[in-house]
């Protein structure tokens, strides 16, 4: 008598993560991809192909306006939206809501830092051709004023 454990409903990831979302993404949830500090990264399914979205929640009682960076994000997407061959895919949607920020972006399978270290290791000419690519998208962000590595404005 007396000692019950309180049973408290939880959530599942997709209500976690997703809830703020409009049902017009008809994102469906695959699996959780990272569980960062402050970026939680999801791995979802719409109509058109998989999708990664990164999640920031809002501390409780803390006014954050994101403003700022989502004059960033938009700058970014138009600088490198009218290149030809462009070698940067930045994020296609991102908006905030009173609790959390999302962005949204193509998943790709792998990066280069995952190609760079698993079996089968590159020969010499692709690695010359991974830096011709780096060295083509350094070029590319140069080209139209906008500087990834630092951030600051140009």
């Amino acid at each position: 008598m007396g000692n019950k454990i309180a049973r408290t409903t939880q959530a599942s990831a997709t209500e976690y993560y997703l809830h703020d979302l409009p049902s017009t993404y008809n994102l469906v949830l695959l699996d959780v991809v990272s569980r960062g500090r402050f970026l939680k990264s999801v791995l979802c399914k719409h109509d058109e192909g998989l999708l990664l979205v990164k999640v920031y929640f809002k501390r409780a009682g803390e006014p954050l306006d994101l403003k700022e960076h989502e004059r960033r994000l938009e700058r970014i997407r138009r600088a490198f939206q009218g290149l030809e061959g462009s070698h940067v895919l930045p994020f296609q949607v991102w908006f905030q809501t009173d609790k959390a920020a999302y962005l949204l972006r193509q998943y790709f399978y792998s990066n280069l830092h995952d190609r760079l270290s698993t079996r089968p290791f590159l020969s010499q000419i692709e690695k010359k051709w991974l830096a011709f690519q780096i060295y083509g998208c350094r070029l590319s962000s140069f080209g139209c004023a906008v500087n990834p590595c630092c951030g600051a404005e140009p």
